[in-house]
Order: structure tokens, then C-alpha cells, then sequence
């Protein structure tokens, strides 16, 4: 293992608290011509409150929606802190965020038409080998199934990296499906030659998520996490 990789997965087991999980990909030819000579990636995904998704049942809760920025606040600044680590060996570095908020969104000129970044953490996720996609388009871990939340790193620095999981492992189980509000998967078990498209529904998601957490929250924003909760893998359910 590089002194490098060792400082990484060093600063995230001091930096998070919680349980997490790290992950090394190679991404060429995977990316926006703006991160093309950052070939590596680096996966840090923190668990959310097992206490806090299992209240979910018909739509956010407030304590849900809390979480949720609090953990995406938390892997920011670990992806800061992985960068800076990279920056100071003299390694191009750059930090794809955990997730847009409202604001942000709109600098993506075709963010409304596609409902996609120019990169997903799940592309980096599953190509490290931490995971794959489920039929609700949730990354889902092994270990902690969909209970999770992501940053990525993008970097020119050269490292070890994991075997890329190439389809699902969710079977016959449909559970996220059956639950989803929405209504917005079609059951389809995701590969890695698919669209989103193919199998998920992301603007009925959206959609539906946006309504959820205007009654719920009384918020204009857009979180269900109902597939997060119902979800087997990672649990004892």
C-alpha cells in the first residue's frame, strides 16, 4: 500500500466517527472531459442512524432530513481533508460534493432535464467494489445496504484499486419496489451497461419526494427515503 493511500484511509478512521466505508477506483473513460486527468477515484461513504431511518415509514421526518445534511456536511469536509492530503504531495485533486443542495443545482444548465451531475458517486462506488446499485437506483453496500451517503475524491495520484461490481446482487427481492410511493422502479436488476433510464423512474422519484417533504417538512425540498429504510440489506429485517 502507497504512504499515501495509508495517510487517506488514515485521516477518514480519524475524521469519522461513525461507521464507514472506503474504497479505491480506477475511473478512465468514465468522466467529464474537466476531471479526464483525474483517473482515480476515492469512495467515503458514513452510515446513517439506524434509529433515524428505521422512523421512516411514510415519507421524511424531520430528525431524517437533519441527519441527512448533518452526514453529508461530515463527508465534505473529510473529502477537504483527503484533498488537502493529496494537494500536499503535489497530486491534482478534486471533490465531487456529497450531494447539490437547491442553490447549486441550478449550475448545472441540464441538471432539470436529466436530473444527473456530471459524475455519480455510484459510478465510483461500484467501480472501487464497495457495492452495487439496487432497483430503486440506491448505491447499496454489503454491509450497510442503502443506509448510507457518499463524497467522491478525484485524483491523479496512482493507487491500488478494488474489483469493479458489474451487477446487482439484490434477486428476487422486490421489497423497495412494492414500497416506493412513486411507484418508480420497474424491477429490473441494474448492470453495468444500463441507463438509469432502464430500470428507474428518477423524475417521478423527484417528483413525489418534493410532495412528501412539502407535507411533511413543509420544506421545499426533495427526500423520501422510505426505499432507504424498507430495505433488508444491512439490517436484521
Amino acid at each position: 500500500m502507497s504512504k499515501i493511500r495509508s495517510e487517506i484511509e488514515g485521516i477518514v478512521r480519524d475524521c469519522v466517527s461513525k461507521e464507514y466505508i472506503i474504497g479505491f477506483s480506477y475511473l478512465e473513460g468514465l468522466l467529464p472531459k474537466k476531471y479526464e486527468s483525474l483517473v482515480y477515484g476515492i469512495t467515503i461513504g458514513i452510515k446513517l442512524d439506524d434509529k433515524i431511518i428505521d422512523k421512516i415509514v411514510k415519507g421524511p421526518t424531520l430528525e431524517y432530513a437533519r441527519h441527512y445534511n448533518r452526514t453529508n456536511n461530515t463527508l465534505n469536509k473529510v473529502a477537504l481533508e483527503v484533498k488537502n492530503i493529496l494537494t500536499g504531495h503535489r497530486r491534482k485533486a478534486a471533490i465531487i460534493k456529497s450531494t447539490l443542495d437547491t442553490k447549486e443545482e441550478k449550475n448545472y444548465p441540464n441538471y432539470y432535464e436529466t436530473l444527473s451531475v456530471d459524475f455519480s458517486h455510484k459510478t465510483a462506488a461500484t467501480r472501487s467494489g464497495l457495492g452495487w446499485i439496487g432497483k430503486t437506483a440506491l448505491f447499496v453496500s454489503p454491509r450497510y445496504g442503502p443506509r448510507m451517503r457518499l463524497v467522491t475524491v478525484l485524483t491523479s495520484q496512482k493507487m491500488e484499486t478494488g474489483q469493479p461490481v458489474k451487477k446487482s446482487l439484490c434477486g428476487d427481492c422486490d421489497i423497495c419496489v412494492k414500497k416506493c410511493p412513486a411507484q418508480a422502479s420497474n424491477g429490473r436488476l441494474w448492470s453495468v451497461d444500463m441507463q438509469r433510464e432502464d430500470f428507474f423512474d428518477a423524475f417521478s422519484c423527484r417528483s413525489t419526494a418534493k410532495e412528501l417533504t412539502k407535507k411533511r417538512l413543509k420544506k421545499d425540498d426533495a427526500l423520501c427515503g422510505i426505499c432507504v429504510a424498507v430495505c433488508p440489506i444491512g439490517t436484521n429485517k
